[in-house]
């Protein structure tokens, strides 16, 4: 009876953990309800020639135990929220691709820009 009370507090903290971390910084306070918006997505590397504006940054992370992590469901995330903070582009950094070694994430952080 324990060992069950037990696995199954255990599972329950792992399903709760099952997600990417993901932190959200808005230097902005208009903020825009509505995911879908057009974006520029800058990848890692490329230079902006656009004259811009960072008004918030995002950070996908990889907790240790998430499942839910392939690409699209990354830049998904990173796309709402930079909709939300009513953003024209993003710029990605910290780029991180799944691996056998470290993580089977994909891992990202971008800066949210307004032209």
């Amino acid at each position: 009876m324990r060992y069950k009370l037990v696995a199954g507090l255990f599972g329950l903290a792992l399903l709760a953990g099952c997600e990417p971390s993901v932190h959200v910084v808005d230097y902005s306070n208009d903020q825009v309800t509505g995911a879908t918006c057009d974006l520029d997505i800058y990848s890692q590397g490329l230079t902006v020639s656009e004259s811009f504006k960072v008004i918030g940054e995002i950070s996908v992370r990889d907790t240790g135990f998430s499942l839910n992590c392939g690409k699209e469901v990354v830049m998904s995330k990173i796309k709402t929220a930079a909709c939300e903070a009513n953003a024209d582009a993003v710029q990605l950094f910290n780029v991180e691709h799944p691996s056998w070694r470290s993580s089977t994430c994909f891992q990202a952080d971008g800066r949210f820009l307004k032209y």
